[in-house]
């Protein structure tokens, strides 16, 4: 059996035609027809049958074709692996801000202990970035949701859970309501919003639709003043406007003398990083995880 009849196999299973196998092979139909017998006849069963639709694999196709695929992954594997050692590359798709600002932290002293592992870093929604992980694009996602992601077939680590509070002002009407305390900050009863506007993030964005269901469930319907893609920014339109942003408390910048509160009804978003699971560059692979964990989780602790 060579790797050329796993690719011809593959390539009829996927067209369901010899003829169309064939042309994408760049081969002649007759030739291709020829493999798919001799190799039929090897094997002692049937790997297609012809239906009015097209070849369809038969049971042992089914097999066939799904370890093909497997062998083919690994040799990929094996050959990334063998040629890894003067391109360690890496790429990172990240969902969130302060995520990409950890990141960067991360990198730098991690290059340190492995100056040949290379990255590329993409943000985005998560919706874009999980599509495109699931497409093979990235190595590592730094993804929010509103529920935990699981996923079975790679490593999924929480990074943080973030309850979603009010941003605002000394001057804001609503101060009193409100304190520093970022850790705990106090309730507010939503009702009392009813009638303000909120700087928030992108239509696109979980704290956009985590804001519309926390209203919904009161009945109510928010008054968006303006949407906006920096975390900063909107907490310095809160500061200088004395109107309410909408955070995740961990992306709260600590450094603006802003207050903070919270509705009396947690709502939360998760932050999770997930790894492609791969036998290339484990170790490295799950000693960048830990720095990434390690640095969300010391991020606010002052020595």
């Amino acid at each position: 059996m060579s790797y050329k009849n796993l690719n011809y196999i593959i390539e009829i299973a996927r067209e369901g035609s010899i003829s169309r196998a064939a042309e994408k092979l760049f081969i002649s139909q007759s030739a291709l027809s020829v493999h798919l017998r001799n190799l039929e006849i090897e094997l002692g069963v049937k790997l297609f049958t012809r239906q009015s639709h097209g070849m369809v694999p038969t049971r042992e196709g089914r097999i066939y074709v799904e370890t093909a695929n497997e062998m083919l992954r690994l040799e990929s594997e094996m050959y990334a692996a063998i040629t890894s050692t003067s391109n360690q590359f890496r790429s990172i798709g990240c969902c969130s801000e302060i995520g990409t600002e950890i990141l960067t932290q991360v990198l730098f002293t991690f290059k340190e202990h492995y100056p040949s592992y290379r990255f590329s870093i993409t943000d985005g929604t998560t919706d874009n970035l999980m599509n495109r992980f699931m497409n093979g694009e990235f190595n590592f996602l730094i993804a929010d949701s509103m529920t935990p992601i699981t996923d079975k077939k790679n490593t999924v680590m929480m990074l943080s859970e973030e309850e979603i509070v009010f941003v605002l002002s000394e001057e804001s009407p609503f101060a009193k309501y409100a304190s520093k305390d970022y850790d705990n900050p106090p309730c507010i009863d939503l009702e009392l919003l009813k009638d303000e506007s909120f700087i928030i993030e992108g239509s696109d964005q979980i704290e956009n639709t985590l804001l519309q269901k926390m209203f919904a469930d009161k009945g109510l319907k928010p008054k968006i003043f303006c949407e906006m893609n920096s975390i900063r920014q909107s907490c310095l339109m809160a500061q200088r406007t004395g109107m309410i942003a909408v955070q995740p408390d961990f992306c709260v910048p600590r450094d603006m003398n802003l207050l903070v509160m919270k509705p009396n009804q947690p709502y939360y978003r998760y932050v999770q990083l997930i790894k492609r699971d791969s036998g290339y560059l484990k170790e490295q692979d799950d000693q960048f995880c830990k720095a990434i964990q390690e640095a969300y989780q010391n991020w606010y602790r002052k020595d």
